[in-house]
């Protein structure tokens, strides 16, 4: 148990109670922050950090320390493949007339909607405990969780962490070279990772570095069929939630292979293995994405996704509300159109990205999810009137659907930016872009990824600046800075304080950021001093 946590499986309650998790630096910090969200009665503890640098494990081991120290507190963990959160919150809040604690793993598995389940706690009652790593937490999570807590960040490993971890490594992981070694080049071998937790203690105990492990040990697969399955469950394991053994087995079979799954799956014994809720999983996100975007065959990736996209064409539309929480889950990730770019992009293919949307054209046309992230690839293309096509279809697929309403009228703004005359259809997509966004911006209880001010703000004057609209621009501009201002004060996003410096910026000094602008502005000034 040790070995395999010391080389990359997650921890499980056993391994946390246990004496191979090294009591880090950092853990006390967190251990106390953990103790006071509990006694303010907190709905929500979150603890932030990197990849890989043992901010589980470590929350993990703070609940056992507060359960040793409180041992009438009930504390229970949320399982993965739970159908409702809110409901279970409420039986919880039945059971428990004061405090209990509930430990939710990995806050990304459980997605936007969980700040309804929040909302159902009673105040003072149940305390959620979480994990999340730091830049999913400042550009996603916070928008729809900040109210709920105060994120401790669990720091890397420091130099005072090194001898506890060497002591570890010896006597838990077999590795003669490390072994061999004087204290002071064992320190060194952990300094080459530059603190990150993971990747020192594979990197320490192996004669090669991080990225020519995880290289070596996918080539050295038996065969195609068997690199082919770890692909497959690869992308589960990307989206950190894993895929059922006979939706890895239909999507395997699609491809024809000559092993069977069940022995290619046992080649894979100690790459791929369960979840407390039997779903496969690789050893960590870190060692699959190394493998996408360094390793594996483009093709090879392209076609896991697909077969893995065609074992759902099967449930009836929308997709999500068919399958189950983890199944829709899984389906949402992999058309995400940020996963589907970074794939392509990183294999020189970004041009093939499109390929996997349009096999499916036809299956899943009334999926408004569907069309709304091939839009959203599309636009990043840079083609923008194919994506506003497809954002039309995915709001007539759901017409209730903010995230598509909200980027279509985005894609307008950016087309009024990019076309060549400020005529009567420039004038229109703002107009109508402006319009949508502003009702947006006035309903308060909505919440999606992006601040609709934001977009609105940035994209009406950027259009306008584009179009030397000078006089309205800078109007407009101080409307929307007092309006980002306002929220900045009573919400922390660094969308919002981008936005307003960039609006500061433009009022004070007429500077919008891009090459004409700056340009004009640098003049003007230049112009000034000679004055």
């Amino acid at each position: 148990m040790g070995r395999q946590f010391l080389q990359g499986f997650p921890p499980s309650w056993m391994l946390a109670a246990s004496k191979v998790p090294v009591r880090l630096e950092a853990f006390e910090s967190l251990k106390k922050e953990l103790f006071e969200s509990i006694e303010r009665g907190d709905r929500l503890f979150v603890a932030t950090g990197q990849a890989g640098s043992g901010k589980t494990t470590a929350t993990m081991m703070a609940i056992l320390d507060y359960a040793s120290d409180n041992p009438d507190v009930p504390i229970y963990e949320m399982s993965r493949d739970v159908v409702s959160t809110t409901k279970a919150f409420s039986l919880l809040n039945r059971l428990h007339g004061e405090r209990c604690i509930v430990f939710a793993g990995d806050l990304f598995v459980y997605g936007d909607g969980f700040s309804d389940s929040l909302l159902s706690i009673k105040s003072g009652g149940v305390t959620v405990v979480s994990s999340s790593r730091t830049g999913e937490w400042n550009e996603h999570l916070s928008r729809y969780l900040g109210e709920f807590a105060r994120p401790a960040l669990f720091q890397r490993f420091v130099r005072r962490d090194y001898d506890p971890l060497i002591d570890r490594l010896v006597e838990y992981v077999p590795a003669p070279r490390f072994r061999k070694m004087t204290r002071l080049q064992q320190h060194a071998e952990l300094a080459k990772s530059k603190s990150q937790l993971l990747i020192a203690l594979r990197e320490a105990t192996d004669s090669e570095n991080f990225d020519d492990i995880i290289t070596n040990e996918f080539e050295k697969l038996p065969d195609a069929d068997t690199r082919r399955l770890l692909l497959i469950v690869g992308v589960s394991t990307l989206a950190r939630i894993g895929v059922s053994a006979d939706v890895a087995r239909e999507a395997y079979y699609k491809l024809k292979p000559t092993r069977t799954f069940d022995k290619a799956l046992e080649a894979l014994d100690g790459i791929v293995s369960y979840t407390e809720s039997r779903r496969l999983i690789a050893r960590h996100d870190l060692y699959v994405r190394h493998i996408f975007d360094e390793v594996a065959n483009f093709d090879d990736i392209r076609d896991a996704i697909r077969e893995l996209l065609r074992t759902y064409i099967k449930y009836n539309m929308p997709v999500v509300k068919h399958v189950h929480r983890q199944d829709a889950q899984l389906f949402r990730f992999i058309l995400n159109h940020t996963f589907v770019s970074e794939i392509t992009q990183r294999n020189g293919r970004h041009e093939d990205g499109s390929v996997i949307y349009s096999d499916f054209e036809t299956d899943f046309q009334l999926d408004g999810h569907y069309w709304l992230q091939y839009g959203l690839y599309l636009a990043a293309q840079g083609n923008l009137t194919e994506a506003i096509a497809m954002m039309q279809r995915s709001i007539s697929a759901y017409s209730g659907n903010p995230y598509a309403v909200h980027a279509l009228a985005d894609l307008q703004l950016r087309s009024a930016r990019q076309r060549a005359q400020y005529d009567a259809v420039t004038r229109d997509l703002i107009d109508i872009a402006v319009k949508t966004l502003s009702v947006m911006d006035s309903q308060q209880s909505l919440k999606i990824d992006q601040y609709p001010i934001v977009t609105l703000s940035l994209g009406h004057v950027g259009a306008l600046v584009k179009h030397s609209q000078s006089d309205l621009a800078k109007k407009v501009a101080k409307d929307y800075y007092e309006r980002v201002k306002f929220l900045s004060r009573n919400v922390y996003s660094s969308m919002l304080d981008r936005a307003e410096e960039k609006l500061f910026r433009y009022i004070t000094l007429g500077d919008w950021g891009d090459s004409q602008s700056a340009a004009k502005s640098k003049s003007g000034r230049q112009a000034k001093h000679r004055r």
